[in-house]
C-alpha cells in the first residue's frame, strides 16, 4: 500500500555568515501598570532595552512568507538574512547577549487624561549597555542528497521535471531523531515521518547512526522500517524555486502544533511565518538541533 502525494514548495538558500561581537547600546521606556510591580515594570524595560540594543547591531526581523529579513532599523532597508535568530520575551533577534556593562533605570513621573479625569502615572525607562554577538545558525554534519531517480551515482539533483519522482538520501554520523518539511512561501508541510501513523513520531522519527536513509521510495531494497507505510512523492510545484528543510537532533524534539480540530491526527502543514517561528523556539530549547536547507528549483517543459 503506498500513498501518492503532490510536491508544492518554495525554496532559497540557507547559509551561514560570519559571526562577530559588538558593543552596543539600547533603551526602552514603558508604563507601569496598576496591576504589576515595579520589578515586574523593570523587568520589561530591559528586555525591550535588550532588544533595541541589538537590532542597532543587528538589524530587526521581517517575516516574508517562508523567508527571513533583517531590516537595518536606522535607513530601513530589508536584506534576506541566511543566519538564524534567537528570541527575547517573543521577539526574534538576530543576536545575543554575551556581557551586560551597565543597566540603568529613571522613573518618569506624568499625567494622562481618563476621561474628565486627571490622573499621575510613572512611566520606567531602562538604559543598557551590552556586548553582543551575532546568532550564527549551528552548521549541520548529517549528510543529504536528493534525487529524481533510485541511482544514487547518476540522479543527484536539485533541478526537477513536472512529476518526476522525488528522493531523499539522509546519513548520520549519531543517533537521533529527523524529520522533513516543505515550504510554498505560503505553509509548510510535512513530508516525513510519512503520513499513516505519523502520530507515533511528534518526536522526530529515530534514525540509527553510519545507516542511510532512502526516503519515499517502496521499493523492497530502500525499505528501514517493515511497521511503517512509505509516502511516495511526485514533484508538482506552483513557483520555479523551492525549499526543502530538513531538522536532525540527537534528542528527541517535540513537532509544531499541527492537530487539526476535532482530530488526532496531523494535518499536512501549518503557515511559512508560523513555521519559521517555531524554528526559533526550536532553537532556543534545544542547542543541539540541526537544520539544513536546500533551494531545490523546477525544470521546464521543452515543448
Amino acid at each position: 500500500m503506498k500513498t501518492l502525494f503532490f510536491v508544492f514548495i518554495h525554496l532559497l538558500f540557507y547559509n551561514v555568515y560570519g559571526q562577530k561581537e559588538v558593543r552596543t547600546e539600547g533603551e526602552f521606556q514603558t508604563e507601569l501598570n496598576s496591576n504589576e510591580t515595579k520589578d515586574q515594570a523593570k523587568k520589561r524595560a530591559k528586555e525591550g532595552a535588550i532588544i533595541n540594543a541589538i537590532e542597532k547591531a543587528f538589524g530587526s526581523t521581517v517575516f516574508q512568507g517562508n523567508s527571513l529579513y533583517v531590516k537595518n532599523i536606522n535607513v530601513g532597508n530589508l536584506t534576506e538574512t541566511k543566519t538564524g535568530f534567537s528570541s527575547i520575551s517573543d521577539v526574534y533577534v538576530k543576536g545575543e547577549v554575551i556581557e551586560e556593562l551597565k543597566v540603568e533605570f529613571e522613573e518618569i513621573p506624568f499625567t494622562k487624561k481618563k476621561g474628565n479625569l486627571t490622573e499621575n502615572g510613572i512611566e520606567i525607562k531602562c538604559t543598557v549597555k551590552i556586548i553582543a554577538k551575532e546568532y550564527i545558525e549551528p552548521e549541520a554534519n548529517f549528510k543529504l542528497i536528493t534525487l529524481n531517480c533510485t541511482d544514487t551515482s547518476k540522479c543527484k539533483t536539485t533541478s526537477f521535471r513536472k512529476n518526476e519522482p522525488f528522493y531523499i538520501q539522509f546519513e548520520t554520523k549519531e543517533d537521533g531523531y529527523v524529520t522533513v518539511f516543505l515550504d510554498d512561501n505560503e505553509t509548510s508541510s510535512i513530508l516525513f515521518p510519512y503520513s499513516i501513523g505519523r502520530e507515533r513520531f511528534y518526536n522526530g522519527y529515530n534514525v540509527k547512526a553510519n545507516h542511510t536513509y532512502f526516503l519515499f521510495s517502496n521499493d523492497k531494497k530502500f525499505q528501514f522500517d517493515n511497521s511503517i507505510i512509505t509516502d511516495e512523492l511526485i514533484w508538482e510545484t506552483k513557483e520555479s524555486m523551492e525549499k526543502l528543510t530538513v531538522i536532525f537532533s540527537p534528542i528527541p524534539f517535540q513537532l509544531p502544533d499541527l492537530i487539526k480540530q476535532n482530530s488526532n491526527s496531523l494535518p499536512e502543514n501549518l503557515k511559512s511565518v508560523d513555521f519559521n517561528k517555531w524554528l526559533i523556539h526550536l532553537r532556543k530549547k534545544n542547542k543541539n538541533i540541526q537544520i539544513k536547507k536546500i533551494a531545490l528549483n523546477t525544470i521546464q517543459s521543452d515543448y
